[in-house]
């Protein structure tokens, strides 16, 4: 149980950028909504984290690895936790099943009501646990 805490809270953390910064990952929470009904179905999330992996996928070898960084010097660390929390098999790439349905347990752990979907009040939650791990990690830094 303890493990699978960690696991989540590890994904939340590495979601955190793609929730908060739509230019850095398309804003993964935002985008996922294809019905604009104000939630985000679970297939709906999954969707989004497809196109979110097809456009990291720099050159369209289907996994994520040092080949796909736009920047090394600015991405490197980012991309190599991103790696490190994702990488379900240590094979050092994410591929893409991995980077879509590594996420799942970030969205399950925001679905308090077990529907299925993410309503307003889960969204706001999520990106607020979401803030304060970010907090967390950069007060650790310091």
């Amino acid at each position: 149980m303890l493990k699978q805490f960690l696991i989540a809270g590890v994904l939340i953390a590495s979601g955190a950028a793609l929730a908060e910064h739509p230019g850095r990952g398309g804003g993964l929470f935002e985008n996922a909504d294809a019905n604009s009904d104000g939630s985000i179905a679970r297939d709906e999330f999954l969707a989004a984290r497809a196109a979110a992996f097809a456009k990291f996928d720099q050159n369209s070898d289907g996994v994520l690895d040092q080949a796909d960084k736009r920047d090394p010097a600015r991405e490197g660390r980012r991309h190599d936790a991103l790696r490190g929390r994702l990488d379900a098999n240590a094979d050092g790439k994410v591929s893409k099943d991995e980077f879509v349905n590594g996420a799942t347990p970030m969205f399950d752990g925001a679905d308090k009501d077990g529907n299925g979907a993410l309503d307003q009040q889960e969204l706001a939650a999520a990106k607020e646990r979401m803030r304060e791990l970010r907090g967390r990690r950069h007060d650790r830094r310091e």
